[in-house]
């Protein structure tokens, strides 16, 4: 079974057991999940094997106090622990937020662009994108200067290429057809 598979079964077990808290939790689980992986000291704890539940567990139990963690959280996370799924967090983590956007009616959009973008020019893109689906929409952005000008915006599985790279790409395939 694929990770993202079992990811998607933990997250809506997360959302069901928190009930009407689930928005609340799901933002605590993020928490936890960005301090766990921006610590690789906590990232190696909790991906060795060799460590027991338990011992993983009362990490998470001491972690989850000092940023004062709901206990519908902390009990999954442990549950996660005893599952020996810790190493599962991060793709947790997103297949819960994805959840909880869908329930809403909310569709996520990933924009990667090849330079920070003014507010207004991502409120454009919010509109334009609200327009063309219908839904609301969630923008998450994130820059690639490897791009050169422009972006490349993935709605579920399509792809918006507006990127200077990406049409350079598709110009060189053009003039290789046309000289073939």
């Amino acid at each position: 079974m694929s990770a993202t598979v079992i990811a998607s079964r933990y997250a809506k077990a997360f959302i069901t057991s928190a009930g009407k808290d689930a928005a609340k939790n799901a933002d605590a689980l993020a928490v936890f999940c960005d301090m766990v992986s921006q610590n690789q000291e906590l990232v190696r704890l909790f991906s060795n094997v060799t460590i027991p539940a338990p011992k993983k567990a009362a990490v998470i139990r001491e972690l989850a106090k000092k940023i004062k963690t709901p206990a519908k959280a902390v009990r999954f996370l442990e549950v996660l622990a005893e599952n020996e799924r810790l190493n599962l967090l991060s793709d947790v983590k997103h297949a819960v937020f994805k959840q909880l956007d869908a329930m809403a009616g909310v569709q996520r959009v990933s924009l990667v662009v090849a330079s920070a973008p003014t507010k207004a020019k991502l409120a454009s893109f919010e509109k334009a994108f609200k327009q063309r689906l219908g839904m609301d929409i969630r923008l998450d952005v994130t820059e690639d200067p490897a791009l050169l000008a422009g972006g490349i915006a993935l709605v579920g599985s399509t792809v918006y290429d507006g990127s200077l790279r990406g049409r350079l790409q598709r110009l060189r395939k053009d003039l290789v057809k046309e000289n073939a």
